[in-house]
């Protein structure tokens, strides 16, 4: 299981689509951060939406999406799998020491 990270905006929306949306995506959005698959979920200043999640490749995770009640006026603009960056930073920097470590120089 991998995480992943999506950022969305949804186009133009009467007041009365938004709450209509809204009133679906509440529960929606609760089952899902109850079983897991959505670990967090943020709004945005000033428009749209980044929700972080679980999910065995970055497809599953868009049919996750893809599932909400939102997904017909949401365009998500970047899905990606997240790493801890400290172990990345640590895994440049030792295999930058190995690369410049010749044999006999130790």
């Amino acid at each position: 299981m991998a995480t992943f990270v999506a950022i969305g905006h949804h186009g133009p929306l009467t007041e009365a689509e938004a709450l209509d949306i809204a009133q679906r995506q509440v529960p929606w959005f609760e089952a899902r951060l109850a079983d897991g698959s959505i670990r967090q979920i943020y709004a945005l200043v000033g428009g749209g939406r980044l929700v972080i999640g679980e999910a065995d490749s970055a497809t599953e995770f868009e049919a996750l999406l893809a599932s909400g009640p939102d997904a017909p006026t949401r365009a998500w603009s970047r899905i990606a799998e997240l790493r801890d960056g400290l172990e990345i930073a640590r895994e440049y920097v030792l295999a930058s020491r190995e690369a410049r470590t010749e044999p006999g120089d130790e």
